[in-house]
């Protein structure tokens, strides 16, 4: 017991030491205690996560980010009660402030041991996404490596693992040597030709009982993989996407894995190369599937998809097939032989997807002559590639018999000159869902690109996804008059700009929710009051999205006040650099966001209907972002969510009293000789009396 006490002593002073090199940076303003020094989380006090209770950290979330943030890592909560442990981007990493460390404390050692200690002390972290370069920096600090390992309970609770970096990092995932609840599992290395080492066979063989999902998507090894015998006993797994390029044994353990008869898998993606094509197992188990509904093979030869053509000829599980081709040298053409023989064979297929292949006109004819007379399959797709000039034109000419059936071009290259290259609505072979509406500019006639615009908008069937494809800049009157079309619809959700320009004008569509903005023109980046304005004015947005070329452009600090004052955004990222603002208001913005969109679930859950849970609620009531969140953490249907979403709303204006802390359980009165009007008040009262008031208009003492 005494040698206990003293070796939690011992990781007590070594994490004060380390959060004390840490909190040396000047922390924030207004975030200094009464005597003048910088807070201080609590490391010695254990996880309060049970049955019934969620953990205290929970709600002390930014507290912990201050630490966290300066070092490149965040806490926030993915679901109620469920943490997530992120690392920063190696595209975000470089807003740490490497000259803020002492040199025996450096931010990847502070990084790594939070990586390593956190989720074995707090069961509450169930989610670890590292996807960026973690060096192995406690190797040549014994004293932290030592705390770092030591945990209160020696082993996590972890349920899904993202481990995605440039380069291999196998020695820092022996974080994961004490977890065995693994629930998904994703682990995509860019470069290195290590040997995956047999700790990792071990994971999968302890994690065999609860593993759903698992991605690997390593380098080109130059070893077998013995951890690939361990595929077998997985007989949870639903989706499996192994990408492991020239090791053959990766075809015949997924083939095991297929013939095993407790098999659960209904989504396979494969890399099938030039080495493993010769592998009859993998064919045979393909073709006698029963379970798998989805299948993605990426190849580098047309070997690969001739033998899965053949293999599913005669299937009548698989409904959803993608080919991708992924040759480092020449185009490969289509397997337009074979694809015709598989449209004649097999009608259990309702979407195909070939993804880089070269496309000619004489393969159109041969697909789009079996293709009409395959009545199962709705949807076939084109994405990418090579797609020459009379393949598009024979394309125009099989149209009538391929209406009302869909046929999608989606961004590929044009094999003719520039001077004959028409606007992408050369693309535009067929239309998109219903749902969904793409416009595009042409060179001239910018007339034409607004009215296309207004008639796509008054469909009969609700546009939900816009897309605008500008050639070039906008007039201003034009540019208006396009804000607002667009903020005149009620039920466009998703809006994608490529090629945008309507940075001058006002952006403010009663339901957006997603926004994402693709490479413009360089007199139309936007400022930084634009991207606020857009934040401010439209507060059902969740989700938004910026090209890489914006980095060094927009000035950041203009967006905090339209970033701060959103309460629905969960999700802002921008491609390549940008500089945060200090004190990280880009994280710390969307953690609180999610922080008060699951106590907005608490509430509507009933798991907590205190002061606190009812706030949340009553400002994010009307947003998309709670019924996304809503349905993620009860797994129920849209309607059933709504109705919740609605009781809730109900029961706070019933018990608005007793939400607010005004009284324990109920309003009691007693007669005075006079009257007894509170006592005679029914539900329908206090709604009404609710309706004036809000949850913040009682002040705490």
């Amino acid at each position: 017991m005494l040698l206990l006490d003293r070796r939690k002593t011992l990781v007590a002073m070594n994490c004060q030491r380390l959060l004390s090199s840490v909190m040396k940076r000047q922390p924030p303003p207004g975030l200094l205690t009464e005597s003048g020094n910088p807070p201080r989380i609590d490391l010695e006090r254990a996880c309060t996560a049970g049955s019934r209770q969620e953990c205290w950290l929970c709600f002390d979330l930014t507290m912990w980010n201050e630490t966290l943030n300066p070092i490149g890592l965040n806490l926030s909560e993915a679901e109620p009660g469920k943490l997530t442990l992120s690392t920063f981007t190696e595209q975000e990493h470089w807003l740490v402030n490497f000259n803020d460390f002492p040199p025996e404390f450096p931010p990847n050692a502070c990084a790594t041991f939070f990586i390593v200690w956190l989720p074995r002390k707090h069961h509450c972290i169930q989610y670890l996404v590292v996807d960026r370069n973690v060096p192995s920096a406690l190797r040549a600090m014994p004293e932290l490596a030592s705390a770092a390992m030591s945990g209160a309970w020696r082993r996590t609770c972890l349920r899904n693992v993202s481990w995605s970096t440039p380069s291999e990092n196998w020695q820092e995932l022996s974080v994961l040597a004490v977890t065995s609840t693994l629930k998904a599992l994703d682990v995509s290395f860019g470069a290195g030709k290590n040997q995956v080492p047999e700790e990792f066979s071990h994971l999968l063989r302890r994690s065999a009982q609860h593993l759903t999902k698992l991605r690997l998507r390593l380098p080109r090894q130059q070893v077998e993989c013995c951890f690939l015998d361990e595929l077998a006993s997985c007989r949870s797994l639903e989706e499996l996407d192994v990408q492991i390029p020239h090791v053959r044994s990766v075809p015949s353990s997924v083939a095991r894995l297929l013939e095993s008869g407790a098999c659960n898998l209904q989504k396979l993606t494969i890399f099938y190369s030039k080495q493993t094509t010769g592998s009859p197992k993998f064919i045979q188990a393909l073709r006698g599937n029963q379970t798998v509904s989805d299948v993605q093979v990426i190849g580098d030869c047309s070997e690969s998809f001739r033998a899965v053509c053949e293999a599913l000829k005669q299937n009548t599980v698989v409904k959803r097939l993608a080919l991708l081709a992924r040759s480092e040298k020449d185009w490969l053409r289509v397997p337009a032989r074979f694809l015709a023989l598989l449209l004649r064979k097999n009608s259990a297929l309702t979407r195909l997807t070939l993804e880089d292949f070269e496309l000619t006109r004489d393969d159109v004819a041969m697909i789009a002559s079996t293709y009409k007379h395959n009545t199962g399959l709705a949807s076939l797709y084109f994405v990418g590639g090579l797609v020459h000039a009379d393949a598009i034109q024979e394309f125009r000419v099989n149209r009538p018999t391929l209406i009302p059936r869909a046929i999608y071009l989606e961004s590929p290259r044009i094999m003719q000159s520039p001077e004959e290259w028409e606007p992408t609505k050369t693309l535009d072979v067929f239309p998109g869902p219903d749902y969904y509406l793409q416009v595009n500019q042409p060179r001239q006639h910018d007339g034409q690109f607004l009215e296309e615009l207004r008639s796509g908008l008054a469909k009969a069937v609700p546009v939900r996804e816009v897309t605008l494809n500008f050639s070039h800049p906008l007039e201003p009157s034009l540019a208006s008059k396009v804000s607002s079309t667009l903020c005149a619809a009620k039920t466009v959700t998703t809006l994608n700009l490529a090629k945008w320009d309507l940075s001058n004008v006002t952006l403010a569509l009663p339901r957006l929710y997603t926004a994402v903005f693709g490479g413009g023109h360089s007199q139309a980046q936007p400022s930084g009051k634009w991207v606020s304005d857009l934040l401010a004015g439209n507060r059902s947005i969740a989700r938004v999205e910026f090209d890489a070329y914006l980095n060094d452009v927009v000035p950041w600090p203009e967006v905090a006040p339209g970033l701060c004052n959103n309460f629905s955004v969960t999700s802002f990222k921008v491609g390549g650099r940008f500089r945060d603002l200090p004190d990280f208001v880009v994280s710390r913005t969307t953690t609180r966001n999610l922080s008060l969109l699951n106590d907005a679930v608490r509430f509507i859950t009933g798991a907590d209907v205190g002061r606190r849970c009812g706030m949340a609620f009553e400002c994010l009531a009307a947003l998309p972002a709670l019924r996304e969140q809503l349905l993620n953490a009860t797994g129920s249907s849209e309607s059933h969510a709504e109705d919740l979403v609605q009781k809730a709303t109900k029961f706070l204006a019933e018990n608005y009293f007793v939400v607010t802390g005004v009284v324990r359980r109920s309003v009691q009165c007693y007669p005075t000789g006079l009257a007894w009007q509170l006592d005679a008040l029914d539900a329908i009262c206090w709604r009404a009396v609710a309706n004036k008031l809000s949850v913040s208009d009682v002040l705490l003492e």
